[in-house]
């Protein structure tokens, strides 16, 4: 865990080196299988199966039992994974002005002033206060499993390729969500806050009432923010055809293939932003963490807010030698 040394306000301006501040654990299991042959006379193929699966355990942090390490949303300590998402845990709704009479007359302190059609938080310790205490796990960037398949087809001159991927389970904090589903924002408005927002006949909603005043319910992280980072993607598709020696030889040229490629033609999510992939590629930045800014570090991993989305493309190709 080589973590950036944090200076005192009363010292230098220089660049502080990084330290090594725990030690974690990874424990899984890489397996590939792969078989070639010929199916019928010219018709050979190629079927590669790859898979990852791993468990990561932070085992110590600052040589502190309760030390841990805050980027933004993601906490680092000792017993759980490196990065997990920490925050609030919405509690439902309050449906009725009853309901919000007997949660004042227990809770004193909280963030989302209660109201009908409000947020309800979950007292997580019991001490009737909604304070930075209540804050818990709320979900790990750490995928179950990763998958890659690949075939690959080869008859006479044409030859056919193609590649899938399958990331199963881990969860991503959808920061973009605090900026489109909420007032405090100068961004466009979801879909999402116009049909899902909280009303009289749609209690089982997901998001609280439309208030212009409501400057609040997105101010800290909380589980409304955690989606599955399942996916499969159709990531190459590739057709070529090699033009025959007896033709080409004829003008000096050994080889020439001429191809067409596709590359993230197709992808099958439950993430509601634009690329799932985006938390775990490293090609996001983090709107909440000051820390991560245009970077990514393994403490701030699975977070999604201004991500340059994974791009389709199709490619024309010539492969020449002479």
């Amino acid at each position: 865990l080589l973590v950036q040394n944090q200076a005192p306000l009363t010292g230098s301006m220089a660049e502080q080196p990084y330290v090594n501040v725990g030690t974690m654990r990874n424990k899984g299991i890489d397996l590939s299988l792969l078989n070639r042959g010929t199916i019928k006379g010219n018709l050979d193929y190629e079927v590669s199966l790859n898979f990852s699966k791993y468990k990561n355990e932070v085992i110590k942090v600052l040589d502190n039992p309760n030390g841990y390490l805050l980027s933004g949303n993601n906490r680092t300590q000792a017993g759980y994974p490196i990065a997990y998402f920490y925050g609030y845990v919405i509690d439902g709704f309050f449906n009725s002005q009853q309901e919000v009479d007997a949660y004042n007359a227990k809770v004193t302190t909280t963030w989302i002033p209660p109201a009908v059609g409000r947020w309800r938080l979950r007292d997580i310790n019991n001490d009737n206060k909604i304070t930075v205490d209540d804050r818990t796990y709320i979900g790990s960037p750490h995928p179950d499993f990763q998958v890659n398949f690949s075939v690959s087809l080869n008859y006479r001159n044409f030859d056919f390729y193609t590649s899938l991927f399958w990331n199963q389970g881990g969860d991503i904090y959808n920061a973009t969500r605090s900026d489109i589903d909420f007032n405090s924002a100068n961004f466009n408005r979801s879909k999402r806050m116009l049909n899902e927002s909280w009303t009289p006949e749609n209690m089982n909603a997901k998001l609280p009432k439309l208030d212009i005043n409501d400057n609040f319910s997105n101010k800290y992280a909380t589980d409304y923010f955690i989606e599955d980072g399942t996916f499969v993607r159709l990531k190459t598709l590739q057709l070529g055809y090699t033009l025959p020696s007896a033709l080409i030889s004829k003008v000096g040229v050994d080889n020439l293939r001429i191809y067409v490629q596709g590359q993230n033609l197709l992808t099958f999510k439950k993430f509601t932003g634009m690329d799932p992939d985006a938390a775990f590629s490293g090609n996001s930045s983090n709107l909440i963490d000051p820390l991560a800014s245009g970077s990514r570090t393994d403490l701030s991993m699975g977070v999604i807010g201004n991500a340059t989305p994974t791009p389709q493309q199709v490619i024309f190709g010539i492969n020449l030698s002479f």
